[in-house]
């Protein structure tokens, strides 16, 4: 075993003056390096125990080693360092194969990405993928598989990438004050979440679907520096009442639909008496006017639509026009849902005919600009919103710094084949 000089020198040296001093008080910091003691090994022997034999090969760290300087001279202590590569036993096996545990897939404005987030914990607006990947990689085939998961992963990625633009661009609009209480406030989210759950933090992350408490937290915090931003975006939009009004004009099928009834007609040939005259018994008799319709003795039932007739209108019910011959409209302005009338003949270039009409169904709509001010103000705000929220993300993006969507999309693609894709 080597000579190590250590700082029980001193100590040695502090023993051999208390015999004649009062202490080592009055020794100086620069007392002589002759006045310590070399520790050595039989020093640490136990009484009756022989000591190791060594080789009397000098031990090559040594030789390579750095001594300190006065410094720790000074303070009793004598550092021996030996910088080397650690020493692997040649014999070592791994346990297991290697498994893929996590990738860094990109970076968006200086933050890594890695695959975990998209496949095991989520994002704030989309879900672990990787439950579903998993699921359909057994019931689809290779190429549809790679197909569906390059749309479910690119979607994901989208959002992922915007969500992190508007959260670096509202966090960088709060005052000092205003990130003191943001971070109060998710703390106190965080604790009330434990709270919940008996002040277990393990069993907090249970109902977090296997998420830790700080990815909660994190995800809290980044959904309410979003919404901030959001808003922000938002209360930019201005609605007025010429918008509204205008919008009412320009899409009047849309705020303003079109009264609807529906007819059924009955035609025979006004010679053809024992089909006019079994019109007449069904009718008679209380038959409800559709199956009497659905007999083969009405002539228009050879039609796709067997007499049943649609008329859209606006305005008035009586003074709308349903039909081109007048005695059928006539008869049709005196008609109540569930009523019907008839014959009424009608005099044809060849023969004459006799009809039965019935009103089926009868919807009125007549909706005003005062009616549909709050849908259409919703709608327009809606509609320019998404527009200032397209443009706005886009000057985002032309600022920020990020890996490419596609190549990304790319790196997930691959990881996902290998991690959920079976070996067919």
């Amino acid at each position: 075993m080597n000579k190590v000089l250590t700082s029980a020198a001193v100590l040695a040296s502090c023993g051999l003056l208390l015999s004649t001093h009062s202490g080592c008080k009055s020794q100086t910091r620069d007392a002589s390096v002759s006045a310590r003691k070399t520790i050595e090994p039989e020093d640490f022997a136990r009484p009756g125990v022989p000591l190791p034999t060594t080789s009397g090969v000098p031990d090559p760290l040594l030789s390579r080693a750095t001594v300190t300087g006065p410094v720790s001279a000074m303070q009793g202590f004598d550092i021996v360092t030996s910088p080397d590569e650690p020493v692997l036993v040649p014999s070592a096996r791994p346990v297991s194969e290697p498994a893929f545990i996590d990738a860094k897939i990109g970076d968006v404005n200086g933050r890594p990405v890695f695959a975990s987030a998209f496949f095991d914990r989520g994002t704030p607006t989309s879900p672990p993928l990787g439950p579903r990947l998993s699921a359909e990689a057994r019931s689809l085939g290779r190429a549809e598989w790679i197909a569906f998961a390059r749309g479910q992963i690119s979607q994901a990625l989208q959002g992922f990438v915007v969500d992190e633009l508007l959260e670096a661009e509202a966090r960088s609009k709060l005052t000092e004050e205003q990130r003191q209480g943001l971070r109060f406030f998710v703390d106190s989210l965080q604790r009330d979440l434990i709270s919940a759950n008996r002040g277990s933090r393990s069993l907090a992350e249970e109902t977090l679907g296997g998420r830790s408490v700080s990815d909660y937290k994190r995800e809290q915090e980044q959904t309410l520096l979003i919404r901030r931003e959001l808003a922000s975006i938002e209360n930019r939009v201005v609605i007025s009442p010429r918008d509204i009004e205008l919008e009412f004009e320009r899409r009047p099928d849309l705020y303003d639909p079109p009264s609807r009834a529906v007819f059924q007609l009955i035609s025979v040939s006004a010679r053809d008496e024992q089909a006019a005259e079994k019109i007449r018994t069904l009718l008679g008799a209380g038959t409800p006017f559709a199956e009497v319709a659905a007999d083969p003795a009405n002539d228009l039932t050879v039609l796709p639509e067997g007499g049943r007739e649609r008329r859209d209108f606006r305005g008035a019910f009586s003074d709308a026009r349903f039909f081109d011959l007048d005695p059928l409209n006539d008869a049709a302005h005196t008609l109540r849902p569930g009523s019907w009338t008839g014959p009424i003949r009608i005099e044809g270039a060849s023969a004459p005919s006799l009809y039965w009409i019935g009103l089926e169904s009868l919807v009125i709509e007549q909706r005003t600009l005062a009616d549909n001010q709050l849908v259409i103000y919703n709608a327009l705000q809606q509609q320019r919103s998404r527009r200032e929220r397209e443009r706005y993300i886009n000057r985002l993006a032309e600022r920020a710094s990020f890996t490419s969507v596609e190549d990304m999309t790319n790196r997930l693609l691959a990881i996902a084949a290998q991690r959920y894709l079976p070996e067919r």
